[in-house]
């Protein structure tokens, strides 16, 4: 869905998002949490047209020009040449939804981990959009609307792949400490409990009242990216309860890869899956299995 932001405080956004509640607030729900201020929203059953997502772009187009946004959210993962489209077309920066996620990420991330990862799944959205920008170079092509112009092939590449042979190092011996914590709470005999369920489904609430704990509880979408483990007492039994990242429908691939190793605690304990009983599509898939 397509999304059109203002106010004076934040980036003023239009949004293009599916025609489905349940998708459309959940776009919704991720531009606020990236600061931007909806002005107009546009539903469509498809977003995944050929040339531009949507198959008619003259309603944006009459917004944009009534409206003035800042900026465009896309409300599905736009391949670089569509973006390029879309931004050429309105002439205005386009926010596909695995831009916007990554933004929320980079300004939630607050430990070398979460940071390390979150770049990791950045420079491997950059590769992609480096790959189109060389396809378009050797076509004659300038990349896109607003772009850096001519660039060299090689460099740029090159850049890119070195950058992310450093974050994975980094990122190796961060996992290291984190096997190491993990086998320390297995010795200790406790059997650890992980709430997991979707971004903001009251997960970071259900922990405070269980361990009177006081971390950050917002209702906006990722606010945990790291994991958080404390110790509780139930019925003079003692386990582990860890508090962890939300699920979100549509995450890249490379964003579930880029978060491994946070992801890989779920493997390792009991879960309790928490959920909006507002929510209508309260069930996750994991591997076949939905809970």
């Amino acid at each position: 869905m397509p999304s059109l932001v203002g106010s004076e405080m934040c980036i003023r956004d239009r949004l293009i998002t599916h025609d489905k509640e349940s998708i459309a607030n959940e776009s919704a729900a991720l531009a606020k949490a990236a600061d931007f201020n909806v002005v107009y929203t546009i539903k469509k059953k498809f977003l995944n047209k050929p040339k531009y997502g949507i198959s008619d772009l003259t309603e944006l187009k009459t917004s944009c020009e009534n409206l003035n946004p800042d900026v465009i959210i896309f409300d599905s993962i736009l391949s670089p040449r569509k973006n390029y489209n879309l931004a050429g077309a309105l002439e205005r920066p386009i926010l596909d939804r695995e831009t916007l996620i990554l933004n929320i990420f980079e300004a939630r991330a607050n430990t070398t981990e979460n940071q390390l990862q979150v770049k990791l799944g950045s420079l491997k959205h950059e590769m992609t959009i480096a790959k189109e920008r060389i396809h378009f170079q050797t076509l004659g092509e300038r990349p896109g609307w607003g772009s850096v112009g001519v660039f060299s092939i090689d460099k740029y590449e090159l850049d890119i792949k070195k950058r992310m042979k450093t974050v994975k190092e980094k990122l190796k011996k961060v996992q290291k400490h984190r096997d190491l914590h993990r086998r320390s709470k297995n010795r200790s005999q406790f059997q650890t409990i992980s709430l997991a369920g979707y971004t903001s489904s009251g997960k970071t609430t259900l922990f405070n009242t269980l361990t009177e704990e006081n971390k950050k509880i917002d209702e906006k979408l990722f606010t945990t990216l790291s994991t958080t483990t404390r110790r509780i007492e139930i019925n003079r039994k003692t386990f582990l309860l860890t508090d962890t990242t939300g699920f979100i429908s549509k995450l890249p691939p490379y964003m579930i890869e880029a978060f491994k190793s946070t992801l890989d605690e779920l493997l390792y304990t009991c879960l309790l899956y928490t959920s909006d009983a507002a929510d209508d599509t309260p069930c996750v898939d994991l591997g076949g299995r939905r809970i």
